[in-house]
Formats: C-alpha cells, structure tokens, sequence
C-alpha cells in the first residue's frame, strides 16, 4: 500500500543544518511516479530541501496530525517551467 494513497494532506519532514527534523503538513499530487509538494519558494522547508534532499513523508491531516508510518526518500525543488506547469496541473 502507497504511504500517502487516500490522503489529501502529508506531513514531510525536511531537516536543518545541525540535523534536526522539521515536520510540516503541506497539500500535495501524485504525478510521474512521486509526487508533487507545493509551497513558497522562499518557505523554510524549501530551504532545508535545497540544502539536503534527504526528508520524509507520512499523511496526515491539515493541522499536521500524523496519521500513518513515514516513509523516507528524496526531494528536488522544481525551477523548470514545464516541470511547475506539470506540477499544477496534477494538483488540479
């Protein structure tokens, strides 16, 4: 079973310099095998992910409350336009 299938909302877990985890509930859309994570492109979980592409996900509910088993892996920051297009339109 898919860690995130049936969630509308998952908690990803982006770490800092020193090593600590950072857990935020974000919106998110499956698309091209993974999926798509959407938020400001200056947002801290943002930043962490710049700096490491170690972090992982569990749903969870919109206020972030974990509702099942992380599951680790790896993120890339979109800045292609036609990578953001296809982005959009696998969250619509």
């Amino acid at each position: 079973m898919n860690t995130l299938e049936g969630a509308q909302y998952c908690s990803i877990r982006s770490f800092r310099r020193d090593g600590r985890a950072v857990d935020t509930p974000v919106w998110f859309a499956p698309g091209d095998g993974g999926f798509y994570f959407f938020s400001a492109g200056e947002a801290g979980k943002i930043k962490r992910l710049r700096n490491s592409s170690s972090m992982a996900v569990a749903p969870c509910d919109v206020r972030g409350k974990v509702l099942g088993d992380w599951k680790a892996g790896t993120a890339a920051v979109l800045s292609n336009p036609a990578d953001i297009v296809r982005a959009h339109a696998a969250l619509r």
